[in-house]
């Protein structure tokens, strides 16, 4: 019986395949050799000292999710930067609040970086918003099973950490995913401390374990609430070794699990440690029929800019009631969203001839756009649909167009006088054979602060008589 023929193995691949692996191995010591030699003459800008308070310099951190972080917002727009706009108001003032919102994170994870933060940072208050995640996310999930202590990394780990060959391709990998995937660095914003080159927020110090979507495992009312408590207890102590007042938050979502589990297991922690707490379930959420749920949040619930407005102000005067913060007249006096909030109106002050004057208010520094349109009725009488017609306003260049953009001032207002088209002297078309103008129709568009997703914005609308003198 045939059998088939058996391709003998070349002679001395085993002694190939070692000298292979010796090269390889080789050639990482000689790297990371390089790599250690050169950290010798080449030593980086120490990172403590880089984040260190400026001298007279105080620190406030906030640190969380995405509700901290600001998502959908620019830096400026987050509670954190708001804070800081409001401690500025007073004189001298030596706090700098530092942003360590990130998008995504639970509390251990919070909990497992929270003492190299603080020792980086050196805070004097940290404000801690977090514990939603620990619904879905497992990210460091083992950290629920030691409540006392953050374990050290194993003998292996510790290893990896110190190789600088491996750090180096850590970061080669980093910088490529982000020049491929740009979206990433902009929605969960870019891998650097805050206090470093202008950055705003970040994720602070420490390696953070990735709150993966496909790792989605959702708890139960009871691993919640335990979740929550244990890390909570922790981060106290983390701050009492520090020397760091901690301040909590709750979260103003009115999603069932959140009402029923996150929100009371915050609250129940700082009644039984008298730690202060900003409840936003009590004091923001009511806010909601007064302004409007879509004016202080986005429909996943995220704050808007004007929402952080609120959020940060009465963050800021927990501090102060509590004592945690010191009381200035400028920080007590900052307004309540309810006082400053002003609804959009466009009012037609006067007419005469060819010329309007409007008057537009709202919010400070929205945005509008002004659209005109002639109202016409045909032989019968009967309404026909509006017509656009150019806008002639006072501006440097006096051009027309079929819209004028513009922007309310610090105050909410600002007036202005436009041109209606003179149609017996060709300055638009005439409106037809049996078309009558009964009067003008001005639209104006408003965008309110917040840099909302989608086209969010409001509108209101006033009518100008016909002038007979404009008709001759």
């Amino acid at each position: 019986m045939l059998r088939p023929a058996v391709e003998p193995r070349p002679k001395g691949w085993p002694r190939k395949s070692l000298a292979v692996l010796v090269g390889i191995v080789a050639t990482f010591l000689l790297l990371e050799g390089g790599l250690w030699t050169a950290s010798l003459f080449f030593k980086p800008q120490d990172r403590a000292a880089l984040l260190a308070p400026a001298p007279g310099e105080r620190r406030i951190v906030c640190i969380g999710d995405s509700n901290t972080y600001g998502l959908y917002l620019d830096a400026e727009d987050s509670y954190p930067a708001q804070l800081q706009g409001f401690l500025d108001l007073a004189p001298g003032n030596p706090w700098r609040v530092v942003n360590l919102g990130f998008p995504g994170q639970n509390s251990a994870q919070v909990r497992g970086r929270l003492a190299e933060n603080l020792s980086l940072y050196r805070a004097e208050i940290l404000i801690v918003l977090v514990g939603v995640n620990n619904s879905w996310s497992p990210a460091m999930s083992h950290l629920w099973q030691i409540p006392d202590r953050e374990p050290g990394p194993s003998f292996l780990a510790g290893l990896v950490q110190k190789c600088r060959t491996i750090g180096l391709a850590r970061m080669a990998y980093r910088r490529i995913r982000d020049l491929i995937h740009p979206s990433r660095t902009q929605r969960l914003g870019a891998r650097v401390v805050p206090g470093l080159a202008g950055e705003l927020r970040g994720e602070g110090a420490g390696d953070i374990e990735p709150s993966e979507e496909e790792k989605r495992r959702y708890a139960s009312p009871n691993e919640l609430r335990q979740s929550i408590a244990v890390d909570f207890a922790r981060i106290r102590r983390i701050c009492a070794e520090h020397g760091t007042r901690l301040v909590l938050v709750t979260y103003p979502i009115e999603v069932p699990f959140v009402l029923r589990d996150v929100n009371p297991s915050i609250r129940s922690f700082a009644e039984e440690n008298h730690t202060p707490l900003a409840d936003l379930e009590k004091t923001f959420i009511p806010l909601f029929p007064k302004l409007g749920r879509e004016t202080l949040q986005f429909s996943d619930a995220h704050a808007t800019a004007v929402g952080n407005y609120e959020v940060a102000r009465l963050v800021l005067q927990t501090m102060i009631d509590s004592g945690t913060l010191e009381e200035r007249r400028e920080w007590r006096d900052v307004t309540p969203l309810e006082l400053k909030w002003r609804p959009f109106e466009l009012r037609l002050r006067g007419s005469e001839g060819r010329s309007a004057d409007l008057d537009l208010a709202g919010q400070p520094r929205s945005t509008f756009q002004l659209v005109l349109e002639a109202t016409l009725v045909d032989a019968t009488g009967a309404e026909l649909p509006p017509e656009p017609r150019p806008l002639r306003y006072e501006s440097l260049t006096g051009e027309e167009r079929l819209a004028y953009f513009g922007r309310l001032d610090n105050r909410g207002e600002l007036s202005r006088r436009i041109t209606l088209p003179d149609l017996a002297h060709g300055g638009a078309p005439p409106d037809g054979i049996g078309v009558h103008r009964t009067g003008w129709h001005v639209t104006a568009r408003f965008h309110p602060p917040p840099k909302d997703i989608g086209s969010r914005f409001e509108t209101r609308s006033v009518d100008i008589p016909v002038d007979a003198a404009h008709e001759r």
